[in-house]
Order: structure tokens, then sequence, then C-alpha cells
């Protein structure tokens, strides 16, 4: 199998998504499957509370800046 890391595009694409979702954050976090899941719906309820975002942001995302926020995680 090809390392798609060498791909044009590949890795870019994966980059640039806005969101994070369960694997993510339980990557970042260090955390299972339904914890991570438990937070990315707190943190989603959240924003459309604030009317940040709309319910029509797909469940289990939430957004990269929002979420590095809340958890100091020093990515930009």
């Amino acid at each position: 199998m090809d390392d798609l890391n060498n791909k044009p595009g590949v890795i870019r694409v994966i980059e640039s998504k806005p969101y994070y979702d369960a694997a993510d954050v339980m990557g970042l976090l260090g955390i299972g499957k339904t914890k991570a899941y438990e937070i990315i719906k707190g943190l989603r309820d959240q924003l459309i509370a604030e009317k940040k975002i709309n319910s029509m942001y797909p469940y289990g995302k939430v957004p990269k800046d929002f979420f590095d926020k809340q958890f100091c995680t020093g990515r930009k």
C-alpha cells in the first residue's frame, strides 16, 4: 500500500478539517470513546445554547477552535 503521507493533498485535507471528531478527542485527551462523545455532546450543546452554531451542526463533531480554548491544548 502506498504511503498516503506522500500523496499531494491528502494530509492537507485531514489537517484542514474545522472540527474534531471522537477519535481526535480520544487522542488529544487520552480518554475512551464514550467519554469523548460525552464531551463533544456537552460542548456542542453549549455552542447551540449560546447560538454560536445551529442544531444542524453535525453530531459527533466539535469546532476545533472552541475545543482548543476549552481544553487549553495550545493548538491554533
